[in-house]
């Protein structure tokens, strides 16, 4: 569909990361579902990848014009990113990134923006050296720009001032570092920046499906354009950077650095954010302790069409059977269920565990340790790792209980599924899950094997009230958590905020903000 025959729609630019139309997953399953539900809306997708070479696993519907991917690997320069710009527009970039422009035009906001990261403490002057940066790569080049002497001599300058009293606040008495954490973070800084060098697009309102780098892009719309900018959040972002840097081998500097510009981020992108819409109640209460104002704050639960699960008898026969359906990966700890497997088969050796899903590239170690594990434990004929599932409802069919282990968790698909299916839920209370299984199902301590077992073997144990559940599970989520209170949700939501009647908004109590001012939503259409 070209741009002419989505003439005077509502335009968005959804900014994505690791996630659609790239990925299969969650989030990229929800993106998928409400472009398709919104089809009255024209969306263009910016997608923040990690591979410049990756293939579409979803096929956009037609109301989706524009997918522009931004790959922070695998290319050499982000004018790669820009294939729109001419001739003439590249010069002109060239010329505005020499030394002595860099020196007297960006230098001093990138020393306030980096001393904002070591430090903190001033959230306005914070915005507007971000928008300043913002601004000079809308007119320069990044690649220069990141490659200057002036930028690194900044770069050096801010580590050596303000890096030992970070790490002191953090804890760290010695706090050495080295050429190359340097060069690894200022790197690290370039790629993260990358967004920002994506094309502009015109939008009435750009929706960031997640916090961190897709945020970026809402936030230069907003403090440069006044575009409305909107913030979902699935899982909290920045807690499970937090949670992913443990173990980590990188060094103290790097580490630092990485987790203090997500948290800089993530702060700037709850104060921007016009309405910062998070997928469970649970998200709020890091979202208001990371400076989103309560009064801007909307909770749009995850939606799936009850029409497409339907609650099936277990077939007769089968043994009590445990599913877990899920990536591979640590974040999921399967590694946890395991042990809670070994537990279980102390008092109930006729339960068996079927674990649906595949390790994601780059996790596959993560799954050969679950493998040695099931061995260490002697678990192979109770644990059986089944692969991608045939469908939700088949993996689901055979179970007696659904479980879910995970250390950090948004408003899980997987978990609204098996209580479509009629089918109790023991699950990790993280995120949005204690919300989802209220009422028809058992939340347990993370990583705590001997609770997660313990529930697992309640429900076993206990056939009556896992039939009263699994009837509480389909009737709680066939009412609450279907497919168009989500996808109203958000239709509401985009209406209200491109036509500027967001009172909450950012612009109410932050003067250099600019509001939105438009007739009609396609009539002036901002460029992101």
């Amino acid at each position: 569909m070209t741009a002419d025959r989505c003439r005077g729609r509502l335009r968005v630019t959804m900014v994505t990361e690791g996630t659609y139309p790239f990925s299969f997953g969650g989030v990229a399953n929800w993106c998928d579902l409400l472009v398709r539900e919104l089809d009255e809306v024209q969306f263009d997708v910016v997608a923040i990848v990690g591979d410049a070479d990756l293939q579409e696993s979803y096929r956009p519907p037609a109301n989706v014009v524009r997918v522009e991917r931004v790959p922070l690997w695998g290319i050499r320069e982000a004018l790669e990113c820009q294939r729109d710009l001419s001739f003439a527009a590249l010069r002109r970039r060239r010329s505005a990134t020499t030394e002595a422009l860099l020196e007297t035009r960006f230098v001093p906001h990138l020393e306030v923006f980096l001393r904002q990261l070591y430090l903190g403490g001033d959230v306005a002057e914070l915005r507007s050296a971000f928008g300043a940066m913002c601004d000079h790569f809308r007119h320069a080049d990044l690649d220069g720009t990141f490659r200057s002497r002036a930028v690194w001599n900044a770069f050096l300058h801010a580590a050596q001032a303000n890096f030992a009293e970070s790490a002191r606040r953090a804890g760290y008495d010695a706090s050495p570092y080295s050429l190359a954490d340097l060069t690894d973070s200022l790197s690290l800084l370039y790629r993260w920046l990358m967004p920002l060098a994506a094309p502009r697009l015109p939008a009435d309102l750009v929706h960031a499906v997640s916090g961190g780098l897709s945020a970026l892009v809402g936030v230069a719309a907003k403090l440069l354009d006044g575009t409305p900018f909107l913030l979902t959040e699935h899982g909290i972002y920045l807690r499970e950077r937090y949670l992913g840097a443990i173990g980590s081998s990188e060094s103290l500097f790097v580490k630092m650095f990485s987790l203090s510009f997500m948290r800089l981020v993530t702060g700037l992108s709850y104060a921007q954010a016009d309405v910062v819409a998070p997928g469970s109640k649970y998200n709020q209460q890091w979202e208001r302790a990371l400076g989103a104002p309560q009064g801007r704050l909307q909770t749009i639960y995850n939606g799936v069409d009850p029409g497409s699960f339907s609650p099936e008898p277990k077939p007769e026969g089968t043994p009590p059977t445990v599913v877990s359906l899920g990536r591979i990966t640590p974040i999921k700890d399967i590694l946890t269920l395991l042990r809670a497997a070994a537990l279980v088969k102390r008092r109930r050796p006729d339960v068996v565990f079927r674990v649906y899903g595949k390790a994601p590239a780059g996790d596959e170690g993560y799954f050969e340790d679950c493998l040695a594990l099931v061995r260490e434990l002697r678990l192979e004929n109770e644990v059986s790792f089944a692969g991608h599932a045939p469908s939700v409802q088949a993996a689901y069919r055979d179970a007696d209980v659904v479980v879910l282990s995970s250390i950090s968790e948004g408003f899980p698909y997987s978990i609204v599924e098996a209580l479509l299916c009629g089918r109790p839920v023991v699950a990790s209370a993280v995120g949005g899950v204690s919300e989802a299984i209220d009422g028809c199902g058992i939340a347990v301590e993370p990583r705590n094997p001997a609770e997660l077992a313990e529930a697992i073997v309640a429900l076993m144990n206990d056939p009556e009230r896992r039939a009263a559940l699994g009837l509480q599970a389909r009737a709680r989520a066939a009412r609450e958590f279907n497919l168009a209170q989500c996808s109203d949700g958000y239709r509401a939501l985009y209406a209200r905020l491109a036509a500027g009647s967001n009172e909450s908004s950012a612009t109410s109590s932050e003067p250099d903000a600019r509001s939105p001012q438009k007739s009609h939503p396609s009539a002036a259409s901002r460029r992101v």
